[in-house]
Formats: C-alpha cells, structure tokens, sequence
C-alpha cells in the first residue's frame, strides 16, 4: 500500500513538471501595450524604390512607430498622406522621414545615428496640432537613447568617428541617459555585454507602458558596428529573446538579446543602442471669445425647462 502510494505521488509529481515545463515552453512572449494596433511596413526593399532609392530601414522603422501611435490614440495628424489602409499606410510618412530635413537617408537606405532623434521630433513638431471635437491636440515625441549607469559627461568615449561620444548625440537628460543597467562593462568601462534578465526586466516596462524602442542591431553579424535600424515590440520573459518588426516584410522576428561585440561570428541581430520613443500629447480646449452660441433647438430646450421649473415652483408653493 505504502509504495502504491509513492508510486502515485512520483507519478503526480512528473505529470506536474511536464504541465509546468509545457506551459514555460509555450509561453507567449510579453508584447507592448496594443500590440494589434502596431502595424508592419516593408518599404525597406527594392519593390518599393523610387528613384533608384532605398527609403531605408530608419524611416520605416520611424513609420511603424508614429503608426502605432496614430493607430492605438485614434489621431490622424502623425502620419503624412495619403494614409491607406493595409501595408502602405505609412509609406509617405517613410518617404518623409528619409528627406533631408528629417533622417536624411542616402540613396542605399543608410544614415547617421545622429538624425535619429532630431529626425523624429522634428517630424512630429512639423505637423502642427490637430483639431479633435473641442480639444486642440499638440503632439510631441521624446527619443531618448539609453547608456550604461558609468557614462557620464566625463567618460564621453564612445563609438568610433564620435570623439564627444553620446554628448554629440544631445545633452544629458535630452538626448541620452545613464539609465542603462542591462549593459555589462570591463574594469576599464568599455562595453562588454547585455545582461538578459535586466534587459528583459528594462524593456518589459518600456513596453507595457506602451513605449515602442527604436534599435540599433548587427545584421551582419560581423561586430564591427550596427548597421540596422528596427522596431523593437516584445520580448519574452522565461527565454533570452527579443521581437521586433523587420522592415523587409510586415512579419514579428526574434533574435537572442545580445550584444554587438559579445558573440564575434553569432551575433545576428545583436544589439548596440537602444533608443526610447514616447509620445506626449498637449490637450487644450477651443477658445471661442464669448463661448458657444446656442443653436435654436438648444434654446428652445432651454426654455422649455425654465418653464417646467417655474411651474413646478409654483405648483409647490401652494
């Protein structure tokens, strides 16, 4: 009876590990808020050229985003028209981005890093305020790219051809923050590696707060510097994977979260910078002088109502 028993319990106890590996095996990776309403362009290919250019993984990454945003709130001011439904809904706000006043792509679809977060905001600024019912929309975007917790104003070494390193990207608490943790560094502060639990933990915040994160990754796996530009909206908390949009295709990929100069000939898709976009929307109610005229029907409610009133307080005093 004893071992009947035992027998039983190891039983139960195997058929709970596999239930509890079955479920972490199968477990969905955590998207960023509205995950539905973030739409996939691939404009980053030949079948979408003009004048025998690229509009480059940097504007369709940044017409995803302003996507996301114009799709989650309902407005219709953040991208440029036409705005059709499906695949190309953004593609103007692409061709836009990759302009000389914005992101300024070249003809093969490259950038500068440095464009980035003057490109966005100047972008978003330049379509002016929205007029919804009532209220006065003023949008804005934050980009913010994010360093590990030892660089600072004075450690400002950082990728090669920057000698002022992040500082030439904007000030401190504009343009780049410290804020980091998920960065591994030597003894001597230089970059070594990306720490998946904290990064998870980073970006996992990032993204249920519905803050979509603008990377830059190794394609090419060759470690000697980011050469693409992605959307990233999830990241799966029980395995060492990050998703994001490929701007080649409207399909969510994943690719290991590491970092560019770990995983010398195993890096495709490891990360170098990590950028945050956030929108702010300025709400202010219509001013009209003298306040709203009432059509005739308002006041003809209105005066039906005093009216009934007058008669219920006479009614009530006798």
């Amino acid at each position: 009876m004893k071992t009947s028993k035992m027998l039983l319990v190891s039983l139960l106890s195997i058929c709970l590990l596999i239930g509890i590996s079955y479920e972490i095996s199968r477990a969905a990776p955590v998207m960023i808020s509205d995950s539905a309403d973030f739409p996939g362009y691939p404009y980053n290919t030949a079948a979408y050229m003009q004048g025998g250019a690229f509009v480059g993984c940097g504007p369709t990454t940044g017409a995803m985003i302003l996507g996301y945003f114009q799709n989650r709130e309902g407005y219709f001011n953040l991208l440029t028209p036409p705005t059709p439904a499906g695949d190309n809904q953004g593609l103007a706000t692409a061709w836009t981005l990759h302009g000389p006043a914005y992101l300024a792509t070249g003809a093969n679809g490259f950038g500068s890093v440095y464009n980035v977060k003057p490109g966005m905001e100047n972008y978003v600024a330049s379509r002016g305020p929205e007029v919804i019912g009532l209220n006065s929309h003023d949008y804005s975007v934050d980009v913010m790219i994010h360093t590990s917790p030892n660089y600072t104003n004075a450690n400002p070494g950082s990728w090669q051809g920057a000698p002022n390193g992040f500082n030439s990207y904007g000030a401190y608490g504009d343009a780049w923050t410290n804020d980091g943790t998920f960065y591994q560094t030597d003894a001597a502060g230089n970059w070594i590696g990306i720490d998946p639990a904290l990064f998870r933990t980073q970006t996992m915040a990032w993204l249920l707060a519905g803050i979509p994160i603008f990377l830059t990754i190794d394609q090419s796996a060759d470690i000697l510097g980011s050469d693409h530009w992605v959307p990233m909206v999830g990241v799966d908390d029980t395995t060492n994977y990050y998703y994001y949009f490929d701007t080649y295709s409207n399909t969510v990929q994943s690719a290991l979260i590491r970092y560019i100069g770990e995983t010398p000939g195993e890096g495709d898709q490891a990360i170098n910078y990590v950028r945050t976009v956030q929108l702010t929307d300025v709400i202010t109610p219509i001013e009209d002088g003298g306040g709203q005229v009432p059509e005739p029907t308002t006041m003809l409610l209105l005066g039906s109502g005093l009216i009934g009133l007058w008669g219920f307080r006479k009614k009530f005093k006798k």
